[in-house]
């Protein structure tokens, strides 16, 4: 696994004992997988792309490193970051896990977050519009 920069903050709260807590949003997955069509194909290597333009952009501007690690796809981060978490009492996922709602998306959602074994809550971004 390559670097992941965590930081740890200690609040300090009367007769609790101290739990870790992990949190992170924004993976925004673009994914396809076996079971997707031609569309879903091309609108996630369009959005691929794009995000990619825009970690890109994002080093180039602050001055960040830009290397195999922001390389990585949105599956591989967000795998990164719930095997790092795991080590902590709960995660708590602020947001834009996926990109989009497709499929594939859905699937890879389900299968990491069915397979991580700590308690966690996921809230919906932008990107995860609520349907009534």
């Amino acid at each position: 696994m390559d670097k992941v920069i965590l930081k740890e903050f200690v609040i300090p709260f009367k007769g609790i004992s101290k739990k870790t807590i992990y949190h992170f949003s924004d993976s925004h997955l673009t994914e396809y997988d076996a079971e997707s069509d031609v569309n879903e194909i091309e609108h996630s290597k369009k959005q691929t792309t794009a995000w990619e333009g825009v970690r890109k952009g994002f080093c180039e501007a602050y001055g960040c490193p830009y290397g195999e690690l922001e390389m990585q796809t949105a599956q591989e981060h967000l795998e990164n970051l719930l095997s790092c978490a795991s080590d902590g009492d709960a995660l708590v996922i602020a947001g834009d896990t996926m990109d989009y709602i497709n499929g594939a998306n859905l699937r890879i959602s389900e299968k990491l977050f069915g397979d991580y074994k700590k308690p966690f809550v996921q809230v919906c971004g932008n990107h995860e519009p609520h349907k009534d």
